[in-house]
């Protein structure tokens, strides 16, 4: 569970802690004096809630499928998720079950540039593991863990 625990926290340092971005349709870098955060500052829940909503596509079972999904998507300046797209696929079932549960996402506290929010680009990887069937269960039950700790 530990090493869950150190993988969720780096990979959410990694992806939280970039204060500049590049949007690659206008080549522009984003200086950000704060990022975009989900679900009440709380950078860690984005992962969990992004687990247990997303869904393991039949098809993919059948075939045995496991892979890396790398998305980009936009937060924009009310903290919506738009935009979405496959950076890196699979297979279209795969990737159409990323872009499904992003676009599902409840709404970011926007990133600010100063006063002003401002819309900035976002990358996420997805794990599909076909060899962990009970992963799921591993990520309820780390969020069960996280608010024992907390409280």
């Amino acid at each position: 569970m530990k090493k869950l625990f150190v993988l969720f926290t780096l990979f959410i340092v990694l992806s939280i802690k970039i204060l500049a971005q590049i949007d690659s349709n206008s080549f522009e870098i984003f200086y950000m004096s704060s990022a975009p955060t989900f679900h009440y500052g709380k950078s860690e829940n984005f992962i969990l809630w992004l687990y247990q909503n997303i869904e393991y596509p039949k098809s993919a079972l059948k075939d045995s499928l496991s892979g890396k999904v790398i998305a980009r998507f936009l937060i924009d300046p009310i903290g919506a998720v738009k935009n979405i797209e496959i950076i890196k696929g699979v297979r279209n079932d795969l990737d159409s079950a990323v872009i499904k549960v992003l676009y599902a996402s409840p709404c970011w506290t926007p990133a600010k540039q100063g006063n002003e929010s401002i819309a900035v680009p976002f990358f996420v990887r997805v794990e599909f593991n076909i060899q962990d069937p009970d992963f799921k269960n591993k990520i309820i039950l780390f969020s069960k863990q996280l608010k024992i700790k907390k409280n």
